[in-house]
């Protein structure tokens, strides 16, 4: 399904009086979702951060990526404030690290609204990346949470 800038920003300027303030911005590579996940910061509607930069940082202070938990990733966005949501985007970093990351999200989601950018398919609430026979596959199904998929760069961009 293709949404215009219209719907998926005032699905953000929303998301904090959700139950479940999460939303998933999915796509394939070349589909603009680092631009999407920019624009909504430049618009002051969230902020932007780079997971695996948000994780190198903590990685360098703390030493020990093993043990990740959502309370570390709350003290790696510590010293930004905002009342809209984080807009996390390069999160592959946590698959690699077998981390779940939509419960893990969720989880997040009950501290501070996030706006996840997904490396990845979601069809029928089936969320995917990669492939099955690669250590980085990543498979998990909730219906629960909203999504919007871009089509890929050939098909249109927001």
């Amino acid at each position: 399904m293709q949404e215009g800038w219209d719907v998926i920003s005032q699905k953000v300027r929303h998301l904090p009086s959700h139950l479940h303030p999460i939303y998933v911005i999915a796509g394939a590579q070349g589909s603009g979702k680092t631009t999407l996940a920019r624009r909504i910061a430049n618009e002051g509607l969230g902020v932007y951060i780079n997971l695996s930069w948000a994780l190198a940082r903590y990685l360098l202070r703390q030493g020990d990526l093993d043990l990740f938990t959502v309370h570390h990733l709350l003290m790696c966005c510590e010293e930004t404030h905002s009342s809209g949501p984080f807009v996390f985007d390069n999160i592959e970093l946590l698959m690699t690290l077998k981390i779940q990351v939509i419960p893990f999200f969720q989880d997040f989601s009950r501290y501070h609204p996030a706006v996840v950018i997904w490396p990845g398919s979601v069809e029928d609430g089936v969320f995917q990346y990669s492939m099955p026979s690669r250590d980085d596959y990543y498979y998990f199904r909730d219906t629960v949470v909203m999504v919007t998929n871009l089509e890929n760069k050939n098909g249109g961009n927001v």
